[in-house]
């Protein structure tokens, strides 16, 4: 018979998606558990020394994690933790997963500030107290970088 255009190209929305971005954010789709997705993630990331990043936390990275559902909807939405994609386009699945992995950035950024905020609460604490910090600009600088 005839071939029609596109036949071939079966779209199942079941299917595991994975979406790596180069600033180091993945995002997963269709993945049965999480656990599922730190085997993807030991297998093909993890294991390769220059694709990670030893100043991130697993905690930071626990925080910056967000399980959400999604479905096919009539407009395109993120309502109490589900996705509600328009379309089965790739392109909407990417524009929603590169805007999952920013936030999920931004996420371990604030995390870490945080952190540089609590481990560095007796600097202020001490300068107030005693007018004086004993320690130079360059371990000061150290000490609160995140």
């Amino acid at each position: 018979g005839e071939e029609v255009e596109g036949e071939h190209d079966v779209f199942d929305a079941s299917t595991p998606e994975v979406l790596v971005f180069s600033f180091g954010a993945v995002v997963f789709w269709n993945f049965a558990s999480a656990e599922t997705e730190r085997e993807w993630m030991e297998t093909y990331v993890l294991g390769i020394k220059e694709a990670c990043d030893d100043r991130i936390s697993e905690e930071a990275i626990d925080n910056a994690n967000d399980e959400l559902g999604f479905c096919y909807g009539d407009t395109h939405k993120i309502y109490r933790d589900v996705v509600y994609l328009h379309t089965k386009e790739p392109g909407e699945k990417l524009a929603v997963s590169f805007a999952l992995a920013k936030s999920a950035l931004l996420s371990t950024f604030e995390w870490r500030l945080e952190q540089a905020i609590e481990r560095n609460a007796h600097i202020p604490e001490t300068l107030a107290r005693t007018g004086r910090i004993n320690m130079s600009r360059h371990e000061i600088s150290i000490e609160t970088w995140f």
